[in-house]
């Protein structure tokens, strides 16, 4: 959603970070933030026995390793929704212990 008056605050590989100033209907105006990602797929599997696949994985953020359902950006021209989360769960180590 970037138009002429957004500026730019931050950009990576996978997101940006926009920023505006916007008027209120009392006169003010407010500065308002927000992210442009690009598109990401999450899914939530779940087998036959009712149990929820999760994937370990480092975030650097907290320091530690997190459980999280597998996700991914579709970085490739074609990516499938189904195909992003698969890859991930291909790449990553599967939490294997019951919770």
């Amino acid at each position: 959603m970037k138009n002429d008056q957004n500026k730019l605050m931050y950009q990576c590989k996978i997101f940006s970070v926009y920023a505006e100033k916007v008027p209120l209907p009392d006169g003010r105006s407010v500065k308002q933030s927000w992210i442009d990602h690009k598109p990401t797929v999450a899914v939530v599997a779940v087998n036959n026995e009712n149990k929820v696949l999760l994937i370990k994985q480092y975030r650097a953020a907290v320091k530690n390793h997190l459980l999280e359902i597998p996700a991914g950006t579709m970085d490739r021209e074609g990516d499938h929704l189904l195909s992003v989360p698969r890859e991930s769960w291909l790449k990553k180590p599967v939490l294997k212990q019951e919770l």
